[in-house]
C-alpha cells in the first residue's frame, strides 16, 4: 500500500459537523454521485451519524472549500445482501482531539465479483497502478495475460473506457469495468494488431 493524499477539501454536516479530506464518487446522474471512497474526521456522535447514514442508503451532501454541494450515497450493487454495508470503515480514535478518523472504501476495491459477465472495481491512482489493472482483467478474461502486458492494458483500458476516473478530490480513484467480452475482445485485437507481443517479443507503443 502506498500513502494515500490527505487534505482538507470540505465537511459534511450530520448531527454535527465532521471535515473531509478525501472523496471519490461515480457520477450517477448531473445531482447524484455513488460513494466509493471517504475520508473524514469529527467527534464520534458526527462520524457515527455519517456511516449510519450511508449504510441505510441515505443521501448525504459534501460541501467543498468553494460551497458547493455534492449529494452522495451508495446505492448497492449486484451480489450485494440488502442489509450489508458496502462498504469496509476503518477507524482510528484520536484521544488528544476526542474526534474520530474513518476511512469508508468501497468493498469492491477489496472484494471485486469475477463471475458476472460485468461488474466494477476500483484502484487508488500509484506507482502500482498498472499492475492493479491488470491483475484484475486476467481474473476477468478466460485467456492468458502476462505480466509484461499490465502496462499496455492500462493505456488500452483508459483509451477504450474500460479504466476511467471518478469525480475525485485529494487522492484520484480509479473505476475499472470488469466486462469479459469487451476486454477479451480488446486484447484479441491488440495481439492483432501487435500492440500487445508475446513475452520476449518487441512491442508497438500505443497511441
Amino acid at each position: 500500500m502506498f500513502p494515500i493524499e490527505t487534505k482538507h477539501i470540505g465537511k459534511i454536516e450530520a448531527v454535527g459537523t465532521v471535515q473531509v479530506f478525501g472523496y471519490s464518487a461515480r457520477r450517477i446522474d448531473r445531482n447524484l454521485c455513488d460513494l466509493a471512497y471517504l475520508n473524514f474526521a469529527g467527534p464520534p456522535t458526527a462520524t457515527d451519524a455519517v456511516w449510519a447514514n450511508l449504510i441505510e442508503r441515505r443521501a448525504l451532501d459534501f460541501t467543498d472549500l468553494s460551497g458547493k454541494p455534492h449529494r452522495l450515497r451508495h446505492g448497492g450493487y449486484p451480489g450485494l445482501d440488502g442489509k450489508e454495508a458496502p462498504f469496509k470503515r476503518f477507524s482510528t480514535r484520536i484521544e488528544h482531539l476526542a474526534i474520530d478518523h474513518c476511512i469508508l472504501l468501497d468493498k469492491r476495491f477489496f472484494e471485486p465479483v469475477y463471475d458476472f459477465e460485468t461488474s466494477l472495481t476500483f484502484v487508488f491512482e500509484g506507482e502500482n497502478m498498472a499492475e492493479k489493472v491488470g491483475q484484475h482483467v486476467s481474473q476477468c478474461v478466460d485467456i492468458a495475460v502476462f505480466a509484461e502486458w499490465y502496462p499496455a492494458l492500462l493505456a488500452l483500458g483508459k483509451r477504450e473506457q474500460l479504466v476511467t476516473p471518478l469525480l475525485n478530490f485529494a487522492h484520484p480513484v480509479w473505476q475499472i469495468w470488469l466486462d469479459r467480452v469487451r476486454w477479451t475482445t480488446l486484447i484479441s485485437s491488440a495481439i492483432g494488431r501487435d500492440e500487445l507481443a508475446w513475452p520476449g517479443a518487441s512491442q508497438t507503443d500505443i497511441v
